[in-house]
């Protein structure tokens, strides 16, 4: 009698409140034929709606919750510069399915039987993650057009195993160091971005990298 939607939109700036949620939600309970043939009937509960904006660009602070686990980009599982969410996606579907099922084989879908989901993601790409946030927040910030240039050389030297792994959300640090060491200095990336990263626990806690840097 009763069910929970989620609706991600991707048209930019078409839902910006909760109250424009309630809107594209009953916009598409009557326009799009796979809510209307399920939800035609149905009546909103404006009461229980939930909205959040998350850009695509890192992962969300935590992927679970009572009865509900975020994969793909309603949990950020992309990759910050060079686009890539099928893979992190794919995996965050896989994960959660695993979660769920164990939820399952218990009878219990509290957070803390979901949270193996988000634990799973992180081991596997986490510690990747965190060079591709670290690059957009503090390498490519304020790149002109001949540093795009410089790192489009740089990318079409290396070999193509390095070139699959940075295009394929497996950058390492010093797959960092040689497409970016011209803007900063070796030494500050090897040494003070991993002591960033370690300091802040972001593989064993998943503190949010933004906050920290």
């Amino acid at each position: 009698k009763t069910c929970q939607v989620g609706i991600g939109e991707i048209n930019i700036g078409t839902t910006t409140s909760r109250g424009s949620l309630y809107v594209s939600l009953r916009h598409a309970m009557r326009k799009i034929d796979w809510f209307s043939d399920r939800l035609g009937n149905a009546v909103l509960d404006k009461k229980s709606l939930v909205f959040g904006h998350k850009p695509v660009i890192e992962p969300v602070e935590k992927m679970y919750m009572d009865n509900l686990v975020f994969a793909g980009d309603s949990a950020g599982q992309g990759t910050a510069l060079v686009g890539d969410g099928v893979r992190p996606a794919l995996y965050g579907g896989y994960f959660s399915a695993k979660a769920v099922a164990g939820a399952f084989d218990r009878q219990s879908f509290t957070a803390a039987d979901l949270k193996v989901s988000e634990d799973l993601w992180w081991e596997r790409y986490g510690k990747y993650e965190a060079w591709y946030v670290i690059l957009r927040h503090l390498v490519i910030k304020h790149f002109k057009s001949e540093d795009w240039d410089e790192v489009i050389k740089r990318l079409k030297a290396v070999d193509v195993e390095t070139f699959w792994r940075i295009m394929s959300s497996q950058m390492t640090g010093d797959d960092l160091i040689k497409l970016f060491d011209f803007k900063l200095a070796e030494d500050v990336v090897a040494a003070e971005f991993e002591m960033l990263v370690r300091e802040a626990r972001l593989l064993k806690e998943r503190t949010f990298i933004s906050q920290f840097l």
